[in-house]
């Protein structure tokens, strides 16, 4: 589902046009990865790469991966909310 979505939201875009735009905000990624991205092919999904595809769609990543979970130690997510009301004060 991740790749077709990620087919249609690139729409006329060439996978090399994303691919020089992704080098040009420092991440390095491939048309074939993208291409193995969109066709269900990809071994593992780079999170940063999802990020800047999604950064370069102007969409956000959850329209990309909508079944995206992102689990987090209690430990972290105890650090989190300490900073956050930190930042509050």
């Amino acid at each position: 589902e991740c790749g077709r979505i990620l087919k249609t939201l690139r729409g006329k875009r060439s996978r090399r046009e994303i691919s020089d735009m992704l080098f040009e905000a420092g991440v390095e990624c491939s048309q074939e990865y993208i291409r193995k991205l969109e066709n269900g092919e990809a071994a593992s999904v780079s999170t940063k790469i999802i990020t800047a595809i999604a950064q370069i769609l102007d969409v956000e990543m959850i329209e990309i991966m909508p079944d995206l979970r992102v689990e987090f130690s209690k430990k972290t997510l105890y650090s989190c909310c300490i900073l956050y009301f930190e930042l509050l004060l």
